[in-house]
């Protein structure tokens, strides 16, 4: 197998995100994106053989973005990226979001260019919640409107005894504007995923000859050199922040009412719940207003932190790389050797098969000398046969004159 000019690269969360180097004698890359649970590790592993930290339930596992083994598909060397899921246990949204955008925008200034996206679905959720179209929202303006031909939207965890309603739900997602029509209409694709590592590289496989594509996220960062809070998605994730505070402040004012009223009955302990879930609203809409202005401090804080993460992974990813390459090498020298074995073995054969024919050869001459040897000595033998009756006959006629002769001149 000989390695291509390019590396494909896949990166995974809620949503997947592929990647391709497009430097030379770099692997492709692919990034793979979702929600906590969707299972964008465990496709990573199932595709190239990685023992990527897979999470438990609904807890988070994926804290930083992190790569697979790279491996071969199709001639080609891939590299899978898992992302963090978009509601991550562990962090904000924001935060997610913040890490995805910083981890794109430093890789494309290192000359990555991406191929494909594929964003993952679990096809068992029940209902899609408004988190998960608001995630989905902030994926849609994380990639842009000229990146959808290069994304696929896998649905997993297919059962065949819900089968009938998984169908349903499929053709829901497909044809409803709330959901995924959109985006399948501006030329993404929506495949299924059985589990299974041969399914997984089809599904990778329907997007490694893809062009590259840029991100809008990534052309407004580095190449417009736009402020994150001034980008599609920073724009968007302000505005659900900002959605959210407001939903917040009309919580607040309830638990005033709320508050109030325990204070009118002298109701000590509703009181003190009230006044508890008061502060924690506050709370929340302070974090919220602080979110948005310190976005751009965060974005670049992380984008900062991420430069090293991002060497490491990219020397261990050379490291193994060159393992492979070495493991390529030593195959291709054995098919080598393989083939001057079996071109050996062939020229020996061609060489017996040609004493064979020669040695066939001279025994067919031999046997022709000899018939034709035979079939002279019995002409040489009816000749001679031939010559010694007339010569009898001769001589019986001569002894016959000569007795007629002799008998005349007696009488």
């Amino acid at each position: 197998m000989s390695c291509p000019g390019n590396e494909v690269r896949i990166a995974c969360v809620y949503t997947t995100v592929f990647t391709f180097y497009n430097r030379p004698d770099s692997p492709r890359l692919y990034s793979v994106m979702g929600v906590t649970g969707s299972g964008k590790s465990t496709f990573i592993n199932c595709a190239s053989e990685s023992d990527l930290p897979v999470g438990k339930g609904l807890e988070s596992c994926t804290f930083d973005v992190q790569t697979s083994k790279p491996f071969y598909l199709n001639k080609r060397m891939v590299t899978l990226i898992d992302t963090p899921g978009f509601d991550d246990t562990n962090r904000k949204e924001r935060d997610v979001l913040t890490h995805i955008s910083a981890y794109l925008a430093n890789t494309y200034e290192q000359g990555v260019k991406l191929t494909g996206i594929i964003y993952m679905h679990r096809i068992s959720d029940t209902r899609m919640t408004g988190t998960s179209r608001r995630n989905f929202s902030l994926f849609r303006e994380l990639c842009g409107k000229d990146a959808f031909k290069n994304i696929l939207i896998v649905t997993n965890m297919w059962r065949d005894d819900d089968l009938v309603v998984f169908n349903e739900r499929e053709r829901e997602l497909a044809t409803d504007d709330k959901y995924y029509k959109p985006m399948l209409d501006g030329g993404a694709r929506m495949v299924r995923h059985n589990g299974t590592p041969a399914s997984a590289k089809d599904i990778i496989s329907q997007l490694i000859n893809n062009g590259e594509v840029t991100l809008v996220s990534q052309r407004e960062i580095v190449e417009e050199h736009k402020e994150f809070s001034g980008t599609a998605v920073g724009k968007e994730l302000t505005r659900a922040l900002e959605e959210q505070a407001e939903e917040y402040d009309t919580e607040l004012q309830k638990l005033h009412a709320g508050l109030e009223a325990s204070t009118r009955d002298k109701d000590e302990q509703k009181r003190q719940v009230a006044q508890d879930d008061l502060q924690k609203k506050r709370e929340e809409i302070e974090s919220i207003k602080s979110r948005i202005e310190n976005m751009e401090q965060t974005f670049k804080d992380e984008k900062a932190r991420l430069l090293a993460i991002i060497a490491d992974m990219e020397a261990e990813k050379l490291t193994h790389m060159e393992r492979i390459r070495d493991l390529e090498k030593q195959r291709e020298e054995q098919a080598e050797k393989e083939k001057q074995e079996r071109l050996l073995q062939k020229e020996e054969i061609e060489r017996l098969v040609r004493r064979k024919e020669r040695t066939e050869e001279e025994e067919l001459r031999r046997e022709r000398e000899r018939r034709i040897g035979l079939e002279q000595a019995r002409k040489s033998e009816a000749v001679e046969g031939s010559v010694r009756v007339h010569t009898g006959i001769w001589i019986f006629n001569a002894l016959t004159a000569i007795m007629t002769i002799v008998l005349i001149i007696w009488s």
